[in-house]
């Protein structure tokens, strides 16, 4: 089984989501068959802002009397409050890593790789460069690229994928479990197939191209509510909006017998959207079954997998620690 590690800067967390982000955190690792028990790394952030707010607070007249002392010394307290801060988290991490043989990488943003005294496109090669590790950004805390639709209401599912982690497998497992969660389990297996599909192609084209490192996914899933199409939209960072999207997924969408569409475009913003409309079926206590039969399914059938991913079945294609 592959290891999987955490690793988050507390600093950029807001201390009230601080629980919920851990616990996403915990729950994509499950989905990779890991556990982060004493493999989530924290990095606390810059000590002397820290402990300048410790004064601040403490004694203000003091705080003042620094600042004075500092002017006439020509200490640029500014820079000292702003320096790098310690790093030595990611630096267990890597020792980790190593003493494991790679592993899975989870990680809030890239946002959090930041601020370390090297680039983060730096620090992201040096954890690739460990035995093969995957980084896998996990949360849904930063901001995705402009939604060409601008919907936002009945979002089901929101995350990104990138060329350091098992990204077909991961929105496979993703989509699977949020559309569950959303009463759309018997929409699992059009989305699974719209995944396989467009994900599919970009993880063959990330596969071993140091060339494609910047590159990532941001998939949508929404369903407004009364509407009668579930929406797909997938944005990639590179622009491929004069690539025909392949037969399979135009059958997947837009099919006689599904009567949905797709269409792929530029972006106002840059990149390339893909975006697939899918009917949803009538209301029929028969539709909401865990795992459609793909033998009465009057869905499309596409080569793929005869049914949808389970959780277990996706980790094993994904193939300073509390």
């Amino acid at each position: 089984m592959t290891p999987v590690f955490g690793y988050l800067r507390i600093p950029l967390i807001d201390p009230a989501r601080m629980a919920a982000v851990q616990a996403q955190l915990a729950e994509t690792a499950a989905v990779y068959g890991g556990s982060l028990n004493g493999r989530l790394f924290f990095e606390h952030g810059c000590p002397a802002r820290f402990l300048w707010s410790l004064l601040a607070e403490s004694d203000p007249a003091a705080a003042d009397r620094l600042e004075l002392v500092a002017q006439e010394r020509g200490i640029a307290l500014d820079l000292l409050l702003d320096a790098t801060a310690p790093t030595t988290a990611l630096w267990q991490l890597l020792a980790a890593l190593e003493a494991a043989g790679g592993g899975h990488v989870l990680i809030p943003s890239p946002a959090h790789l930041e601020r370390t005294g090297a680039p983060k496109e730096t620090v992201q090669r040096l954890i690739s460069a460990i035995h093969g590790a995957k980084i896998v950004w996990v949360g849904d805390e930063q901001p995705l690229n402009s939604d060409p639709r601008g919907t936002t209401a009945g979002l089901v599912a929101e995350f990104r994928v990138n060329p350091f982690g098992a990204a077909t497998a991961l929105a496979r497992a993703t989509v699977e479990q949020r559309l569950g969660r959303a009463g759309l389990r018997h929409m699992v297996g059009a989305v699974d197939a719209v995944m396989v599909e467009v994900v599919g192609a970009a993880e063959r084209r990330w596969a071993n191209s140091v060339d494609t490192l910047t590159e990532e996914l941001s998939v949508r899933v929404v369903c407004p509510p009364g509407a009668a199409m579930l929406v797909v939209e997938i944005h990639e960072t590179r622009d491929i909006s004069d690539i025909p999207v392949s037969d399979a997924l135009r059958w997947t969408c837009s099919n006689p017998l599904v009567g949905g569409k797709v269409a792929r475009f530029r972006a106002p913003a840059g990149g390339t959207v893909t975006l697939c409309e899918l009917p949803l079926p009538p209301a029929d206590p028969d539709v909401s079954r865990s795992d459609p039969d793909p033998q009465t399914s009057t869905g499309p059938m596409v080569a793929l997998n005869d049914t949808p991913p389970r959780l277990h079945q996706a980790a094993a294609e994904g193939g300073g620690a509390r």
